[in-house]
């Protein structure tokens, strides 16, 4: 059984969160969405050229955690232009934080379809600033990998239109 299943009736409660993936952002009330950060694999590319090798990277890589239940749950949400990963229990570590300009590309995995995965351009631990990372999260189903895909890459979008836009 995964780790997430576990939780699940930590998805019937309800937060208020800066911007849910899956319903109106204006609502009072919001189901918290629950993934699994698997890691992340430094990568060449910042497309998605080759982006399904770092998934079977990163998934082979979190097998034990997996298989001994220990993978963090972390809850989804978007503040502040930013895909935010706040852990579930005090004890599963830090927050994590992705820069939403910097993802490079978003989707989800074609073989394991409860996996998204998302290249970005770390610049806090490269000189050159030529750093790139794939992620992943597993997520309690297929729907909701797919919306969580989707509302990055709609978030993503509307940011480098609004940059586009300034800066012209």
């Amino acid at each position: 059984m995964d780790n997430i299943a576990q939780k699940m009736p930590l998805l019937q409660s309800t937060v208020l969160n800066c911007n849910s993936f899956n319903d109106d952002a204006n609502a009072p009330s919001k189901q918290r969405e629950l993934v699994s950060y698997l890691g992340n694999v430094k990568i060449l590319r910042p497309l998605d050229l080759g982006m399904s090798g770092s998934v079977v990277e990163i998934y082979e890589n979190s097998k034990k955690k997996r298989k001994s239940n220990t993978l963090p749950i972390f809850e989804v949400d978007f503040c502040n232009d930013s895909l935010c990963l706040i852990p579930v229990d005090e004890d599963e570590g830090q927050a994590i934080e992705f820069c939403l300009k910097r993802i490079t590309c978003c989707g989800v995995d074609s073989k394991k379809k409860r996996i998204v995965v998302f290249n970005y351009h770390d610049t806090t631990s490269a000189q050159d600033g030529l750093h790139f990372q794939t992620h992943a999260l597993l997520c309690d189903s297929e729907k909701t990998a797919k919306l969580l895909a989707i509302r990055i890459g709609e978030i993503f979008k509307d940011k480098q239109t609004y940059q586009t836009k300034v800066t012209n």
